[in-house]
């Protein structure tokens, strides 16, 4: 006896839902077992003289007057800190600040890199690092360190304020439109101070750029996930020091949910 148009439409419809009920389920297996959440922090400061007795006070990210990961940099847990920096946490105005303390800061300054066609050996070598700019070498390399963090829990990267660590205070932000469309994000700017006292024999500009956030990533038919991200720019001019303002930047819900 053969089965009626209905009977196989209601068979396939069936199977389709059953199909379509397993690539769920996989998915969300797969989402539960590479989900990861982290927190981080990276200063990059780039100084185009020698810097002495230097003392620097930046923003660390905090929450609730609390910094886990400045106080992990401090324990020696983040990467790209010289051995003879000297760094602790400082109360100002309520907030804690990163205050490094180094006998001497050189610039970095490297040549251009040297293209290879595939398959052939460079005819040259690139000239070596030095601590001033020349034609050969013009490219100044920050020196950057930082820490990741992993945690185990979810990161509200939505509504951070007063739950995750942020460079800035809540009250501080002042709302502007995002540079693209997006349904959760919200971004904000705010002025940001940093303290830099040092001696140099030259004249010569130092520009200190800071991020900061967290994300949530996870593996569901391709990696996937959303974050907060926050950033924070100095220049100090023809060796301006003390208290300096900078631009900071936070955007909120970036990604998907």
């Amino acid at each position: 006896m053969s089965l009626s148009s209905k009977h196989l439409l209601v068979l396939f419809t069936i199977l389709v839902v059953i199909i379509l009920t397993g690539f769920f389920w996989q998915g969300m297996v797969n989402r539960k077992e590479s989900e990861y959440h982290e927190l981080h922090y990276q200063v990059a400061i780039s100084t185009q003289s020698v810097l002495e007795n230097v003392t620097l006070l930046l923003p660390v990210s905090f929450v609730q007057n609390n910094s886990l990961l400045g106080e992990a940099l401090i324990m020696g847990e983040g990467y790209g800190i010289p051995p003879d920096w000297r760094l602790s946490l400082e109360q100002v105005n309520g907030s804690p600040l990163l205050k490094i303390f180094a006998a001497q800061m050189v610039p970095n300054y490297h040549g251009f890199p040297i293209p290879i066609e595939p398959g052939s050996t460079p005819n040259q070598t690139p000239p070596p690092t030095v601590t001033a700019y020349s034609k050969e070498t013009p490219v100044l390399i920050p020196l950057e360190f930082g820490i990741s963090q992993r945690v185990q829990r979810p990161i509200d990267t939505q509504n951070p304020f007063d739950r995750e660590p942020l460079l800035s205070d809540p009250e501080s932000l002042t709302s502007i439109p995002c540079p693209g469309p997006s349904l959760q994000g919200r971004c904000y700017q705010y002025t940001a101070l940093i303290y830099a006292q040092y001696s140099s024999g030259e004249v010569g500009n130092l520009t200190i750029s800071i991020s900061s956030g967290g994300m949530n990533q996870w593996w569901e038919w391709g990696w996937s996930g959303n974050s907060y991200e926050e950033a924070i720019e100095v220049t100090l001019e023809h060796n301006q020091q003390g208290w300096i303002p900078g631009d900071g930047y936070l955007s909120t819900g970036n990604g998907r949910y």
